[in-house]
């Protein structure tokens, strides 16, 4: 197996939103399933936060995805650039089913206006 010189992780946290955003419909609900603010969202997209074990592995769950996978991606997306970085990865490779689509394969979605939805007002008499 030849593995990119560049160490990118199986599954990125990018890449886990956009499953999660195309299986529940949003970026709002992906965070009202993780439990987590709607702005750790926003932040994990834009500012490359990569999410803890806890959330993939609530991720993982959500998506019908191997656990060892999903923590295995999530460490090899935290050591890029370090000297183990290479070995992570060959780890996640292993461990990554066949039949699921990883980082590059996978469409990156736009992120939605993650605001609740608003709630009707009622006219007080």
């Amino acid at each position: 197996m030849d593995i990119d010189n560049r160490c990118q992780p199986v599954l990125k946290t990018v890449a886990i939103l956009d499953l999660l955003k195309g299986h529940l419909g949003s970026d709002y609900k992906t965070a009202k399933a993780l439990g987590v603010p709607p702005n750790y969202i926003s932040n994990w997209r834009a500012k490359g936060y990569v999410m803890n074990d806890a959330h993939g592995l609530k991720a993982a769950e959500i998506l019908d995805f191997p656990k060892d996978a999903m923590l295995l991606s999530l460490a090899a997306e935290r050591a890029m650039n370090t000297p183990n970085a290479k070995e992570i990865r060959r780890l996640a490779e292993q461990h990554y089913p066949r039949d699921y689509p990883k980082s590059d394969d996978i469409q990156p979605s736009e992120p939605d206006d993650i605001q609740p939805p608003h709630k009707a007002h009622r006219n007080a008499s």
